[in-house]
């Protein structure tokens, strides 16, 4: 392959087609881990960002208005594939430290 050199005399650096672009963009989808705060007996899956906390639905409930609204309102019944370890999972559009901070200070008290 011939050598790209500027006008300088150094060599430009190669840069991939953008079809290549896009499929490594594809490549690189997030990984979604799991926070520490993880109880096995939880009942509902709270994700921030890709962070996932498995918490008490009835603890989350009990002090926030928010939760409370949100779990009386009956939801549809959805497929295995909505459920994580049997548990529902609810995106939150908040940062995961966020999320975290509150979590542990509920369970911290």
């Amino acid at each position: 392959m011939p050598r790209c050199e500027t006008p300088s005399g150094t060599k430009r650096r190669r840069t991939l087609s953008p079809r290549q672009d896009d499929r490594q963009e594809t490549d690189r989808s997030p990984t979604i881990s799991r926070s520490d705060l993880w109880f096995d007996d939880g009942s509902v899956v709270i994700q921030a960002e890709y962070t996932q906390f498995r918490v008490h639905r009835t603890l989350l409930a009990r002090h926030s208005s928010v939760f409370r609204d949100m779990f009386s309102v009956p939801q549809p019944i959805t497929n295995s594939e909505h459920l994580i370890e049997g548990c529902p999972v609810v995106h939150l559009s908040d940062s995961k430290q966020d999320i975290e901070y509150v979590i542990a200070a509920l369970y911290d008290q």
